[in-house]
């Protein structure tokens, strides 16, 4: 997540950070229906945005969907970004209205975007920014990326969902 154009992190350069976001893990639950992991970070705090991420991870292993919630608590109105960035071995496609289909090999999954956010899917080969892949230490390489974006007035809660089609 990005808000107002300014990352958790200070990025100096590639690989080089300077202020950094504090994580705190928060929860770790593991049940028969669920594993649940959730965090929070104070990077906007940090760098004069008054809001606080948290998320919530959880893999429901019935279905096997993986349901991504991202909390943003404030106030006001802000621009809310999300990056999902896509292997080169993966073939991303828009399926219908916010959902995507994200292709490798012979399965796919589908990548369901919260409604509230307009949506775009960006191609390194079209050299539009942010779809550059680093599969190692300083090493960049042409991907794709689905970019979910809006302005939201805060607290708001985000979801996404990740399932096998």
């Amino acid at each position: 997540i990005r808000i107002d154009g300014i990352d958790q992190s200070e990025i100096l350069g590639p690989f080089l950070w300077g202020q950094r976001a504090k994580c705190t893990l928060t929860n770790w639950k593991v049940t028969p229906e669920s594993i649940t992991v959730s965090g929070s970070h104070d990077g906007y705090r940090n760098r004069g945005i008054p809001v606080t991420h948290y998320r919530e991870i959880e893999l429901q292993l019935g279905s096997g969907n993986l349901i991504i919630r991202d909390r943003l608590e404030g106030d006001g109105e802000h621009l809310i970004e999300a990056f999902f960035h896509v292997s080169p071995s993966c073939s991303p496609r828009h399926r219908r209205e916010h959902d995507y289909t994200l292709g490798v090999d012979d399965r796919e999954l589908v990548l369901s975007l919260d409604r509230r956010l307009n949506h775009e899917l960006r191609s390194a080969a079209e050299g539009k920014p942010f779809a550059w892949v680093s599969p190692g230490y300083h090493r960049k390489v042409p991907g794709a990326a689905i970019i979910a974006h809006g302005r939201l007035e805060l607290p708001v809660v985000l979801t996404t969902t990740i399932t096998a089609s």
